[in-house]
């Protein structure tokens, strides 16, 4: 993923080749649309691009949650090649087996080439106008890709040839509840209805919603009622019984099909209950937060390390990730174990009181040897324009414990909005805890000299060498660091433990050097 701070950094620009579908993302696990497309990453100073860094296929874009995969072009296409040249084979090996054809038709689908898909789709529906399996393929996919007059007649195909095909039958009702062709939809899905491994709710919801929309609420009720028989769990479900009782309403019935509420669902039950709960709730919350607070524990090393927290067993963190640990307030000791055997104790402690127990988000964070870039954002809501300004932000490197309050995403992104009142003036403020990732050590160390203390910045070159001791690009900018602040004889401390590796021998002896006192002048 592109990184930047203050406008240095890299950055997606450019799109071409782009594709897009409807589908469901499997980060956010939204129905969205998708997009995959070619670009180019570049290095940037104040987001001017200077650098480029290569082409790059973004695949399945979310435009909600803004997440995707990303590969070289040349990885992509290599693998695009190899895929479709060994589903051409199949199908050359091959060519009168529809499965085959289904095959390479999914191949291309799935490496975004929409015209040879397209190009393959006519050929298969002439080569193949009996074969059942290759109708409904190819209907799913035009509707995937909103081609809706393919995909019914596509389905439609497939219904003449198996008519009694369930599969066929249930998409074909699809379709017709879409063109609102309610009584066909009903006659097609009249198996869906029965009990048994076909019942299908949620097509039947679909129609009986249908129904509704069309003023025919008798029909809907009809459906209504099979599906509360078939299945009389969903009877508690709300949004159902939301959608009955509007259908009762609408057709004024006498008696209602829902099932009664057990006393444990009514109102002045639950209106009880809840007081109830609240009043525990308020007497045991403060004990129970206090005895579990969450501790993030990041490790931004390229290396894992493992963590052993008041003596308890120790847990692996792999490198660049992030593991949440349960601990109770007060004062604590954990034990660091690197790659290289060296072992690191951090004493912390993690406080709160009674106030911020019940309000106050805070976060607690140990960031193992203070390696990764633990970042304050703050961003600015509100229902006027505001001008255009720069976004506060803190960055915590180099500090093994950091508590930071009033956290509203914890390791997260900000929402592209938020729900305001209208006539709220004021603007709403919006904090969150992160970890930079995508700048390399080194750049990290020159990027911020002018920012951190140079003593955390040092901790921070250390905690990664120690992981990853051959870093050339970060030895050489640790050296440099100290020699500009004064802290060479530090860095020779640390050097002194890898004298095993020639670079590191080199800027020992420079160290030593730069060090020793100059030699008495002669009388």
């Amino acid at each position: 993923m592109p990184f930047t701070i203050n406008g240095i950094g890299t950055n997606y620009i450019g799109k071409k080749n782009m594709d897009s579908h409807l589908g469901v993302c499997e980060w956010c696990h939204r129905s969205v649309k998708l997009m995959t497309y070619e670009t180019r990453l570049w290095f940037t100073f104040v987001y001017i691009p200077i650098i480029p860094l290569g082409r790059k296929q973004i695949i399945d874009y979310c435009s909600n949650c803004r997440r995707h995969s990303v590969l070289s072009v040349s990885e992509w296409n290599r693998l695009s090649e190899e895929a479709v040249n060994v589903s051409a084979q199949q199908m050359s090996e091959n060519p009168e087996d529809p499965e085959a054809a289904i095959e390479m038709h999914a191949t291309l689908v799935s490496f975004k080439k929409t015209e040879d898909a397209e190009r393959l789709a006519h050929y298969m529906k002439n080569q193949f106008p009996d074969h059942v399996g290759v109708h409904l393929h190819l209907g799913t996919w035009y509707e995937m890709v909103d081609n809706v007059g393919q995909s019914d007649a596509c389905f439609e195909r497939a219904l003449a040839l198996e008519p009694e095909n369930r599969d066929v039958k249930r998409a074909v009702a699809i379709g017709c509840i879409g063109k609102e062709e309610l009584a066909r939809a009903r006659e097609l899905l009249a198996f869906a209805e029965a009990p048994g491994p076909d019942h299908d709710p949620k097509v039947l919801l679909m129609l009986a919603r249908a129904y509704q929309k069309e003023g025919q609420h008798e029909e809907a009720l009809s459906i209504f009622r099979v599906v509360l028989d078939v299945t009389p769990a969903l009877g508690t479900d709300r949004e159902l019984r939301k959608w009955v009782q509007q259908s009762e309403r609408a057709a004024v019935t006498e008696e209602t099909i829902l099932p009664h509420k057990p006393i444990y669902q009514s109102r002045a039950f639950v209106a009880a209950a809840a007081v109830a709960l609240l009043i525990i709730g308020l007497m045991a919350i403060n004990f129970i937060v206090a005895a579990g607070r969450t501790l993030h524990v990041v490790n931004g090393l390229g290396a894992s390390v493992t963590i052993a927290i008041d003596g308890a067993e120790a847990v692996s963190i792999d490198r660049n990730d992030r593991n949440e640990l349960s601990v109770g307030e007060g004062d604590h000791e954990a034990v660091i174990a690197y790659p290289d055997d060296t072992r690191e104790t951090v004493a912390f402690s993690i406080d709160s009181n009674l106030w911020d127990r019940y309000f106050s988000d805070e976060v607690f964070v140990l960031n193992v040897g203070g390696a990764a870039v633990v970042t304050w954002e703050e961003n600015t809501y509100s229902t006027r324009n505001l001008a255009m300004m720069e976004i506060p932000y803190r960055l915590y490197i180099g500090e093994s414990f950091v508590t930071l309050s009033d956290i509203d995403y914890e390791f997260k992104d900000f929402p592209d909005s938020i729900t305001m009142s209208s006539k709220t003036s004021m603007a709403i403020k919006k904090r969150r805890v992160y970890v930079e990732r995508g700048f390399p050590p080194d750049q990290i160390l020159a990027n911020l000299e002018t920012e951190i203390p140079a003593e955390k910045l040092m901790r921070f070159a250390e905690a990664h060498l120690r992981a990853t001791p051959d870093d050339k690009e970060l030895l050489d900018a640790y050296f440099g660091l100290s020699a500009r602040h004064g802290l060479l004889p530090r860095c020779r401390a640390f050097l002194q433990a890898g004298t095993d590796r020639p670079h590191w021998r080199t800027l020992l002896q420079e160290a030593a050097e730069a060090i020793a006192p100059e030699p008495p002048s002669a009388p």
